[in-house]
C-alpha cells in the first residue's frame, strides 16, 4: 500500500497526459520513425516484489518469479517520459489482463 500510495501522490505532479498537440506529434514521430500508426508511447508491466505475504487472499499475490508482488503498467513516450501507470493488480495478473483493465 505505501508503494502504491507513493506512485499515486508522485503521479499528480509529474505523470501526465500530454496535450493534443504533444500526442498528435508523437504519433507523427512513431509513424515515421517506426512505422506504428496511432501509437504515442509504449508500454511495460513489472512486478514489484513484496517482502511479506499480504494477509488477505496471499495466493492472488503469487506471481510467475515464485514471489509475492503487484502489477504495475507503466506506460512511456518516445522521450522516456512516463505518461501513465496502472496499479492495483496483484502479481498474479498479466500483462495483457492488466493492459486491458488500463485507462
Amino acid at each position: 500500500m505505501r508503494f502504491m500510495r507513493a506512485v499515486k501522490n508522485l503521479g499528480k505532479d509529474n505523470i501526465v497526459l500530454p496535450s493534443p498537440q504533444t500526442c498528435q506529434d508523437l504519433e507523427d514521430y512513431a509513424w515515421q520513425a517506426f512505422g506504428f500508426r496511432g501509437c504515442i508511447g509504449s508500454t511495460d508491466g513489472s512486478q514489484v516484489p513484496l517482502t511479506y505475504a499480504p494477509r488477505t487472499q496471499p495466493w492472488t499475490y503469487w506471481d510467475r518469479h515464485d514471489r509475492y508482488s503487484i502489477h504495475v503498467l507503466l506506460v512511456c513516450d518516445h522521450h522516456r517520459n512516463i505518461i501513465s501507470v496502472t496499479l492495483g493488480f496483484t502479481g498474479a495478473a498479466g500483462d495483457a489482463l492488466v493492459q486491458h483493465h488500463a485507462a
